[in-house]
């Protein structure tokens, strides 16, 4: 006796779902309608300082950075208040995922350049 369609469609739905919810989360597979849902906000890295050095984002929010390093040597995109540490080679753009924050004043620094390589992100 074969099951009846709508069980096999269901079934092959929630197959179908939590194979893409499990490439998305284990970055095998990009989903353009999860990326497009996170605000991105773009950085540089030039002459060892960031640009802009100040973000505002929305607190409570999950948000992407894209952060371009343009100088010829690689910094470290470092915060202590979150707990984030990024290598940023030579030439590359690497996305760095924040977790939603609470109003507030976070600072990031360069770690081989934390003089001059500094960004603070304003949730608000």
């Amino acid at each position: 006796m074969a099951l009846p369609k709508k069980y096999i469609i269901a079934a092959i739905a929630v197959s179908v779902s939590a194979a893409f919810v499990y490439g998305v989360r284990n970055g095998k597979l990009s989903s353009s309608i999860a990326d497009a849902e996170i605000p991105t906000y773009s950085v540089i890295v030039k002459h060892h300082r960031f640009e802009p050095t100040e973000l505002n984002v929305a607190a409570n929010q999950q948000f992407k950075l894209s952060v371009t390093n343009l100088d010829p040597t690689f910094e470290e995109l470092e915060s202590e208040d979150l707990n984030i540490e990024k290598m940023l080679p030579i030439g590359a753009t690497v996305p760095v995922l924040v977790q939603p924050l609470a109003p507030g004043k976070y600072e990031f620094e360069g770690e081989l350049h934390p003089q001059s390589a500094r960004l603070d992100v304003i949730a608000k």
